[in-house]
């Protein structure tokens, strides 16, 4: 299996609105985008918009 193919898995599994989901990886790897679909899905299926709850951060590294 290709690195796409088992990426777009995951990907596919985070936009399930009835799971929480930890994305965690590097730069440039799409999390944005794939965190603004996700809230998209989260918006059909919540009452309220106020219902969904994303947090995001960055873990700054120190130099050395």
């Amino acid at each position: 299996m290709s690195a796409v193919a088992s990426d777009q898995k995951q990907r596919d599994l985070a936009l399930d609105a009835r799971r929480s989901f930890i994305v965690q990886a590097p730069a440039g790897s799409g999390k944005t985008e794939l965190l603004v679909r996700r809230y998209l899905v989260l918006l059909q299926t919540a009452k309220q918009p106020e219902d969904i709850l994303a947090i995001t951060f960055t873990r700054r590294r120190r130099r050395k």
